[in-house]
This record gives structure tokens, sequence and C-alpha cells, in this order.
């Protein structure tokens, strides 16, 4: 689920984010216009900008880790890509001079949904892969005899 989810919050950066006049920009061109016109000018916003490019790559690193079995390389792969995605989220509801399009809320609504999976992911590799399981250690039968 949490990788699924990532793979959605990745896949809507290719979709319509944001407006301003006619011009409808996707999450990869507001990152591209932000780095061309200088806004991001500190260490988080430029952090943040190549993170929108690495995106789809850490994907791939998500799906291979979890196809390895590596539930919690998967799940930090997923949540690094649901920060990114919601922080440009944030980024582009915070900003007045843009409306937001369907690509950020299903970005948003799918960041959400992965790291939701990514917590589950963690819990259930805690606990021997069960998500039932509670976390005080083995369970011990009990004998009648």
């Amino acid at each position: 689920m949490a990788v699924g989810a990532a793979a959605a919050a990745a896949g809507s950066l290719f979709l319509p984010w944001a407006a301003s006049g006619r011009a409808e920009r996707s999450g990869f061109e507001l990152a591209r216009v932000a780095d061309s016109a200088g806004l991001a000018d500190d260490t988080w916003s430029r952090l943040l900008l190549g993170a929108v490019w690495l995106s789809p790559a850490l994907v791939g690193v998500a799906w291979l880790a979890l196809v390895l079995g590596r539930r919690v390389a998967a799940a930090a792969a997923s949540v690094a890509v649901a920060a990114t995605v919601g922080a440009g989220f944030a980024v582009v509801a915070a900003t007045d001079a843009v409306r937001p399009l369907p690509g950020a809320i299903v970005g948003s609504i799918a960041a959400g949904t992965s790291v939701a999976g990514s917590g589950l992911a963690l819990w259930t590799a805690r606990s021997g892969g069960r998500w039932w399981a509670r976390s005080r250690g083995p369970r011990r039968r009990r004998h009648d005899g």
C-alpha cells in the first residue's frame, strides 16, 4: 500500500498542480519555474527541488526494496516521496498567486496514504509480519496437561 501510494504521489507530479492566469503547470514545471526565477535560494528550498526531481527514482528504489523483501527500506523511500509531495503541496497551497489544481490534491492524498501505509509496514515488520500481533514477544500456548 505504501509503495503504491508513493507511486501515485510521484505520478501526481505529472498532473496539473497549479494555475496562474491561463497557465497550468505540473509539479515538475513548478519546480523548474521556481528554480529559474531564483526562488529557491536557501538550503531547504534547494533540497526540496532536488527531491522533486528524484521522486520517480525513489519510487523505483521503494519497489526494488519491496521485491527484495526489505520492507523498512521500502517504507523509508515511500516516506521520502510522500514528504516531498506533501511539502510541495504545502508550498502551492500557501501561495496566493496560484490556485491548486487536481494534481496537487491527488498528490497530497496519495502522500498521506503512503505515510499511513509506511507506518503500518513498519509496525508489522516489528511484530513479525502480523498486524494483529502484540509487541510483547512470541505467543505461548497454554498447556492443560
